[in-house]
């Protein structure tokens, strides 16, 4: 199959990374025949030490998920090494725990189309999201750094914005940063999100549902490495409303404040990675959003090509899954068995 081509971050922006100039010289890896991209020395320590990476056994390791996947009738599924071995290092290389991430991953593409169909960047409701600029990342300047992801409710307008495709463009970067971003699979990410401005149009969209099924995709279905979950300018409903929702130890990386919370926010999140407007060093919020408009839109034929992976539950063997077998009648999670 041709790989359509995408835009890299260093062909939007002319400031680059070493972790980016590694994604332009993408190669063969030396060890096997497997196409992966080397890690800088600086990431592979942090693998070996955090993820328990073990250079030697990633071919055998990315093989036995590739089997494990072909043996799986009802799922159509990527076979892309670098993918793998995304979901592998987000893992922890559990093999176990890296199936049940991958059978989550395309079971819920299919369960849970209002998130996972229709993704073309140029649809007139994604366009919506992009240019209204309310998720964007800082390019990151350090290796080792955890990626910072911002998400801003001032600049979302909940009348021309729905929050099930804010969250639907939240996956789709997910999914990039995946496919060619080493720093953010290896070093996780920091989300600073912004409630300035949240109205009662934004608090009418988010329903308990919502909530419950972007936290399960959160936790059971993306490979992320969460650092912490950073919320200011909070109304006072969130700790009533939200925090419970927020499933496993990402409850425990939580950090609320009524106010601006910049000067804590400076001891975890450098400066260096954030923008001006910001208080930080790295570059401003207009040239971010575009950046990213630009990024997403040169994914195009990715996602289109995308859609075709995902679960056929006729092919399942044993009780095809739905909605409520996962979710439970009230939209409780329940985690997928994989055998």
């Amino acid at each position: 199959m041709t790989h359509p081509v995408v835009l890299r971050l260093s062909e939007v922006c002319s400031s680059v990374t070493q972790s980016e100039k590694a994604f332009q010289n993408s190669h063969t890896n030396s060890s096997d025949s497997m196409s992966i991209r080397p890690l800088s020395a600086t990431l592979q320590k942090l693998a070996e030490s955090e993820l328990y990476e073990v250079p030697e056994r990633i071919s055998e390791d990315i093989s036995h998920i590739k089997e494990w996947l072909q043996r799986q009738p009802h799922l159509n599924a990527r076979t892309d090494d670098q993918l793998i071995l995304s979901f592998l290092r987000g893992c922890k290389f559990s093999l176990e725990k890296c199936k049940q991430k991958l059978e989550s991953y395309y079971t819920f593409k299919t369960l849970l189309p209002e998130y996972f169909n229709n993704r073309d960047p140029f649809l007139s409701e994604i366009q919506e999201i992009l240019k209204q600029g309310c998720y964007w990342l800082p390019l990151p300047k350090s290796e080792g750094s955890p990626q910072v992801l911002y998400l801003s409710t001032e600049s979302l307008n909940p009348e021309t914005a729905d929050i099930l495709n804010v969250i639907k463009v939240n996956f789709m970067i997910f999914d990039i940063l995946m496919n060619e971003d080493d720093n953010f699979v290896v070093s996780g990410h920091q989300l600073f999100h912004n409630l300035k401005g949240v109205s009662m149009g934004h608090v009418m969209q988010v329903t308990p549902s919502i909530i419950k099924k972007t936290s399960a995709c959160l936790h059971d279905v993306y490979p992320l490495r969460p650092k912490g979950l950073h919320f200011i300018n909070v109304p006072t409903a969130f700790e009533t409303i939200v925090r419970p929702f927020l499933l496993g130890k990402n409850g425990n990386r939580i950090k609320v404040s009524n106010g601006s919370y910049f000067g804590d926010l400076y001891s975890v999140i450098s400066k260096e990675a954030l923008p001006v407007e910001l208080g930080g060093e790295n570059g401003n919020l207009t040239d971010l959003i575009d950046l990213w408009k630009t990024k997403v839109e040169s994914y195009r034929e990715w996602f289109l090509n995308d859609a075709q992976y995902c679960s056929n539950e006729s092919k399942r063997v044993g009780k095809p899954k739905s909605v409520g077998d996962v979710f439970g009648i009230d939209g409780s999670f329940r985690k997928l068995d994989v055998d």
